[in-house]
This record gives C-alpha cells, structure tokens and sequence, in this order.
C-alpha cells in the first residue's frame, strides 16, 4: 500500500516568485540554492509532526527571510516572508481540502462511515466537511486527534457539523517553532494563512475572535455559514 503523502509546507514556486517580485529573478535563484529551499521535496510523509519535525519543515522560511534581510531591508524581508509563508499555506491548505473531498467520497457518509477499530481514512477535520459528511461522534473526536497530531498542535473539538464548526487549540508548534528559530516576527504570517484560505470560500467564513500566535492563551476557531453568524458564547 502506498504511503499517505502531503505537500510540503514549504512551496518552492511560491518563495521563489515572492523573492523575484521583490530582487529579481537572479536574486531569488540565488537564494533559493543558498537556502536549499531548490532542493526541497515535493511531498513529505502525512503522519504526526512532532516539534522537531514541525522546526525542520518551517526551518527554510526562516532561511528565507534571513537571506532577504541580508540583501535589503527589514521592511521588505517581512514582505517577502509573508507572501512566501502566506502562499505557501494556500496552496498546502488547497491540497488537503481536495483531499479531504476524495476521501468522503470514496469511504462514504453517514452510517456507511467506519466506528469499528482499525485504520480508518485520514480527514482534516480543521476546516468545514465536505457536502453530504456525517460521522459518529466517536469517529470526529478520533479523527480530531489525529489532525492535531498532523498539524503539530493539541486542542478540543466543540462542535462539528455541516453548519458551525468550533474547536480550540490549547498548544501550538507552530508558534513554538519560530520562537526557538528567534523569528517571532513571522508567527502572524502562519495565523494569517488561516483568514486568508477561507476568504474565497463557498459555503463558510471564519471567526477567531483569539489566536496564540497573535498573544492569545488559546486560538478559538469557529467556521459559520456566511448567511449565519456565531451566537456561541465566548467561554
């Protein structure tokens, strides 16, 4: 059976065009090799990322970034590692979003959806179900779990259905990884990849009223129906 792929975070058409709208095209080739993001893999394994493979995964938009300051100003290295970052995440977020849809629809929905112990098909359960997606709550907690694992964070599900999706994350890898790279500055440029993937979406808008990454204790996620607003309580 082949093993379950993801994209890498890291999209090297995306950095490179970033630094090419901001140095030029020889300036974002040269960067590209200097910081090995030319090199980097197409894909990368779907299991668990713990910190230290979170830190090596993120490790060349701090590269990235170091490299554009060291050829110009803060000013614009901050813009170039958010339209890297930023669009990076897109393009990632874009492919698990198609992936998810593949899976619904090839495991089926509703009581057809697997309860029973044993491999069960990976979903991300971060962002609003496909059309036509149930599962028992025991299947959503589990499949939960799993997608935190993926994402390198902890947190709880709330809420999960075809209307209003809520969940918290207590802990984030993401925020850790570029506190210990010393490149604070970037951390909002992740959390912005989250407004910015739901901005073009069909059915649902995002609400996050907190966020680690921009000094929150927790990130509090809520995808609505655009007709809808939250009414949750903001406990």
């Amino acid at each position: 059976m082949e093993a379950l792929k993801r994209p890498h975070r890291v999209q090297k058409a995306v950095c490179r065009q970033a630094v090419a709208a901001a140095l030029g095209e020889e300036a974002a080739a040269a960067i590209l090799e200097e910081t090995g993001i030319a090199m980097l893999p197409e894909d990368l394994p779907a299991g668990p990322r713990d910190l230290v493979a979170l830190r090596r995964e993120l490790q060349p938009f701090v590269d990235l970034y170091r490299a554009v300051l060291a050829r110009s100003d803060r000013e614009t290295a901050l813009r170039v590692a958010r339209e890297a970052i930023v669009g990076s995440g897109l393009r990632s977020h874009a492919e698990d979003a198609a992936a998810q849809r593949r899976t619904v629809a090839s495991a089926g929905t509703g009581a057809g959806w697997r309860t029973h112990a044993g491999p069960e098909p990976p979903l991300n359960l971060t962002s609003p179900p496909p059309p036509g997606f149930r599962a028992p709550q025991e299947v959503l907690l589990r499949q939960f779990d799993r997608a935190m694992q993926h994402f390198s964070c902890r947190g709880e599900l709330l809420t999960y259905t075809p209307e209003v999706v809520r969940f918290r994350i207590t802990a984030c890898n993401w925020v850790r990884a570029m506190q210990d790279a010393g490149t604070p500055e970037l951390i909002p440029f992740f959390c912005e990849t989250d407004e910015r993937f739901m901005d073009d979406h069909p059915t649902h808008r995002l609400e996050r009223p907190a966020a680690i990454g921009l000094g929150d204790d927790h990130c509090d996620f809520r995808f609505v129906l655009r007709e809808a607003r939250s009414t949750d309580g903001e406990g």
